[in-house]
C-alpha cells in the first residue's frame, strides 16, 4: 500500500506548546492537526511512536480513521522543546491524563503506577525526547525562541510573506488546579527527588540550551 505524503511532523513532549504551535501553523496556512494528521501534517507527542492506537478523541484525523505513523511519509520532521522545569511540573500535575501515562509505558517502559508522579514526569521528559531524537529530526528549536526561529520556520514550510508569529505566552500550557497555578520546579527540588534522574534531565536540558 502506498504511503500518504504530508509536509510536517512536529514532535514535542506534552505540555511543551504543541497545541499553540498547531494553531500557529493553521493560521499561517499549514493545516497541521494537533495529535492527528491532517492535510499539512501534525504537531504533538503521539506520532513519535509507532502504534496501532493513539489515546484520546483528537487522534482521529480528517482523512483516515485509524492513523499510524508508518502509513505516512513526512517531508520534514521537527523537534521542539520547552523549559523542563515548567514541563515536568505540568506533567506531574493531576491535570495530565492517566490514560496517556498508561499508553506511554508501551513505548518507554516507565510504569504508570510504580513511580511517584514527579519522578515519573522527570523520567518521561528524558525518555520521550530521546524517542523523538530517534526520529532523526531535520530542525530543532526551543518554544521560547519562536520569534527568532520564525523566519526559518516560514522558509521551511513555504509560508508566503513570513507573517508575524503570534506572541508566545510565557505561561502557555500552565495547568490550574482549582485556583492554584502549577509552579515551575527548581533544580534543587528535582535533585532532592532523585539525583540520578536529575542529572539526566540536567544534561539533556543543557544540550537543549537551558543552562540555568
Amino acid at each position: 500500500m502506498s504511503k500518504h505524503n504530508r509536509k510536517l511532523l512536529a514532535l514535542a513532549v506534552p505540555r511543551s506548546g504543541t497545541k499553540f504551535m498547531s494553531k500557529v501553523f493553521r493560521t499561517s496556512g499549514v493545516r497541521a492537526g494537533h495529535e492527528n494528521i491532517q492535510s499539512g501534517g501534525t504537531v504533538g507527542m503521539f506520532f513519535a511512536a509507532e502504534d496501532c492506537w493513539y489515546p484520546g478523541t483528537h487522534w482521529v484525523g480528517e482523512d483516515e480513521q485509524r492513523q499510524r505513523r508508518s502509513d505516512f511519509e513526512f517531508e520534514q520532521v521537527w523537534h521542539f522543546v520547552r523549559d523542563p522545569l515548567k514541563v515536568v511540573a505540568s506533567l506531574a500535575s493531576s491535570a495530565f491524563a492517566q490514560y496517556i501515562w498508561c499508553w506511554q509505558e508501551r513505548h518507554t517502559g516507565i510504569s504508570c503506577g510504580l513511580y511517584p508522579k514527579t519522578l515519573r514526569a522527570m523520567l518521561f521528559w528524558v525518555a520521550w525526547n530521546e524517542l523523538i531524537e530517534k526520529n532523526n529530526p531535520d530542525f530543532f528549536f526551543r518554544i521560547e525562541d519562536i520569534d527568532a526561529a520564525w523566519p526559518e520556520i516560514c522558509e521551511r514550510l513555504g509560508i508566503e510573506g513570513k507573517p508575524e508569529v503570534p506572541p508566545y505566552p510565557r505561561n502557555y500550557g500552565t495547568v490550574y488546579t482549582g485556583q492554584q497555578a502549577v509552579v515551575p520546579m527548581t533544580w534543587d527540588e528535582m535533585k532532592s527527588i532523585d539525583n540520578e534522574t536529575y542529572l539526566r534531565v540536567r544534561e539533556m536540558a543543557a544540550r537543549y540550551g537551558y543552562e540555568e
